[in-house]
């Protein structure tokens, strides 16, 4: 699940029941090609910082940290 806007787009959710066999990956990918062809500066994810699998999946795929944000994710889940 994504959200395109103001030139950004944010991966909301990314789903997959097959852990490990490169769904994950691909539905990043295909999101990124959409927010390509939007035209969108940046693709960016709001995670908890506990959540260490999604924090290195994200890494090892050129995400970096950009901010950390007291009760970011509270937040976006208002959104």
């Amino acid at each position: 699940t994504s959200r395109l806007g103001g030139g950004e787009c944010e991966v909301v959710t990314l789903d997959s029941r097959a852990e490990g066999q490169g769904v994950g990956a691909a539905l990043l990918a295909a999101v990124e090609a959409v927010a390509r062809t939007a035209g969108c500066r940046r693709v960016f994810v709001v995670t908890t910082n506990d959540n260490l699998k999604a924090l290195r999946f994200y890494q090892r795929r050129g995400y970096v940290f950009a901010a950390l944000y007291r009760d970011a994710v509270t937040a976006s889940r208002q959104r």
